[in-house]
């Protein structure tokens, strides 16, 4: 009887293991690319919260020269590079292994109506061509803005998916909303 029990516990364990094996490798191409900007935080708060939920990647945008500390300095740096056209330079500008995702989602702030210049700078280096591409924007009252329309011009060749607008003040209760969203553009099942 204990060598029956033992010997049917062992295919089990074995039998868990392919299955979990089999499954992981059926989702290896699936799991997307979460790209993120944040700078006071909560952005960063809504990737960690997409990863959870879709076992995603998380790249997060740095820039080599970082935004001032206080608020009122960093909109009003963030307004300059948006009227001077400016693409401050990154730590990092390419994405790693972008081959193995069909999905990214971008993540960041609206910051002057749009999408801040680094996300741009880090989408005019990469190519996204035949990608799904999703985005979630913090905003503290003004929604997507015109950054869906600034995405598909800087992602000419892709499947923009619907984007979601989540309110920066009540991201860590957002859960629900982003799974919700992520379902809608059927990233989630």
């Amino acid at each position: 009887m204990k060598t029956a029990f033992t010997m049917a516990l062992t295919m089990a364990v074995l039998f868990g293991f392919v299955a979990y094996g089999e499954a992981a490798s059926a989702l290896a191409g699936r799991k997307p690319l979460i790209v993120c900007f944040s700078w006071s935080g909560n952005t960063r708060e809504a990737a960690n919260q997409i990863r959870q939920l879709t076992g995603g990647d998380i790249f997060e945008i740095e820039t080599v020269n970082a935004y001032p500390k206080e608020y009122r300095a960093t909109t009003e740096q963030a307004k300059r590079e948006l009227n001077d056209n400016a693409r401050p330079a990154l730590k990092v500008s390419k994405l790693p292994n972008l081959g193995s995702y069909d999905t990214v989602i971008v993540a960041h702030p609206n910051w002057w109506g749009t999408m801040p210049t680094p996300v741009m700078t880090l989408l005019e280096a990469n190519d996204l061509s035949g990608k799904r591409v999703a985005e979630l924007v913090t905003h503290e009252g003004s929604g997507v803005g015109r950054s869906g329309g600034d995405l598909k011009r800087l992602c000419p060749k892709s499947d923009i998916l619907d984007p979601t607008a989540i309110r920066g003040g009540s991201v860590k209760d957002a859960q629900r909303d982003i799974e919700n969203w992520l379902r809608e553009i059927g990233i989630l099942k």
